[in-house]
């Protein structure tokens, strides 16, 4: 099953759900037959020059990234996912197995904190009073 992989100590992933077997599913073009090979295995064949989309996550399934000590446009964390595989000939002859790892790279995207400067009040000055009478002597 695909893992994601935090880069950092201060890189926190969570996922939803936890399973990782309830998290992904094979594509819906991904149809599984018994090898014939008698082994008991099952298999997919992709024909020559054909893309299908393998795996993908179930509905509602995801990544979050809940804290990271990276900036932005950095990698925080890498998906990776095995793949194995043998190549078959034109006479369906099995080659012997492949393995290799896909790997898929997440940068951060940090939003900068807006500083909102802080508005200072100066008191009004408190107004001379009149005078209201003129001392005579």
């Amino acid at each position: 099953m695909p893992e994601m992989v935090a880069l950092s100590s201060g890189t926190v992933f969570t996922a939803n759900p936890l399973d990782p077997e309830s998290f992904w599913k094979f594509g819906s073009a991904v149809i599984w037959t018994d090898s014939a090979t008698g082994t008991g295995k099952q298999e997919f064949m992709l024909d020559a020059g054909k893309t299908v989309r393998f795996i993908e996550g179930d509905l509602g399934a995801s990544y979050t990234l809940t804290s990271t000590d990276k900036a932005g446009g950095e990698v925080v964390g890498v998906l990776k996912f095995p793949l194995n595989y043998h190549n078959v000939d034109a006479d369906g002859n099995e080659g012997i197995k492949e393995s290799h790892t896909e790997c898929v790279a997440y940068t951060a995207d940090v939003a900068t904190a807006v500083v909102t400067p802080v508005e200072t009040v100066q008191p009004t000055p408190t107004p001379e009073p009149k005078k209201m009478t003129t001392v005579k002597t």
